[in-house]
């Protein structure tokens, strides 16, 4: 019948349609000798009412001891409740300030309120009140570049500058040309030296069809930065 109607054919409508109980009440039809149906709620503890629309006067929650606009909520027993804080409050009576509702800690540090303020556990590569100063890890030595690499400090971390022998970010792998290819769109790579490449790209032609030319990437090692020339095409399609 779906929710809006109850009977052997649906004939019905449902007394207990669009929420009837309040607060979370258990609604259940209940038929009268006339065969008339009603509908009637089953409270949780801490409310009562034909529609448990009104707060127990014996609950905790009857007085509200939430400060602040705070939301008592009963659990279990009418003198269990805990207290539901707007944002910007804590506390077992949402009576304290949480300095931590403006997330006032940067660069991914997670914050923690204390008496009178926050603390803030910063990311590695971070550091300061609310994580804002970076940490120099190539001034304090606490980078793991290897193999003579060069440390070079960014923002919130820092890169290996590596030697022509190695890669990696760490520069903890051999450096070997052409494993993988640094070669774009099929172009081929040719190893010319220990440590230099070549890409040799497939034949291709200017900006405008009536200069064809063919390209010759000559790659520089190590930072796989390709220089292409046309080499019968103009200057100014170089």
């Amino acid at each position: 019948c779906g929710d809006n109607y109850i009977g052997e054919y649906c004939q019905d409508d449902n007394p207990c349609r669009n929420g009837f109980c309040m607060n979370d009440g258990k609604c259940d039809v209940i038929y009268n000798q006339n065969g008339d149906a009603k509908a009637e709620c089953t409270c949780p503890v801490g409310f009562v009412g034909k529609i448990c629309d009104l707060i127990d006067t014996n609950s905790a929650c009857f007085k509200n001891p939430c400060r602040n606009g705070g939301k008592c909520i009963i659990r279990n027993t009418l003198t269990n409740y805990t207290c539901k804080c707007l944002i910007g409050f804590r506390g077992q009576h949402c009576e304290k300030e949480d300095y931590c509702a403006s997330m006032p800690c940067r660069n991914g540090g997670s914050c923690s309120p204390n008496e009178g303020g926050f603390e803030c556990a910063c990311l590695a590569g971070y550091r300061g009140v609310t994580c804002m100063e970076d940490v120099d890890e190539c001034a304090q030595d606490v980078h793991m570049c290897k193999n003579g690499g060069r440390c070079k400090n960014m923002y919130g971390s820092y890169q290996c500058q590596c030697t022509q022998e190695y890669t990696g970010t760490h520069c903890e792998d051999n450096y070997i040309p052409c494993l993988p290819s640094p070669c774009q769109n099929n172009g081929t790579c040719n190893k010319t030296g220990p440590y230099s490449y070549e890409c040799f790209c497939p034949s291709g032609r200017c900006q405008q069809p009536r200069y064809p030319c063919i390209l010759i990437c000559r790659g520089i090692a190590r930072v796989s930065v390709i220089f292409c020339y046309h080499l019968t095409a103009p200057p100014s399609f170089q």
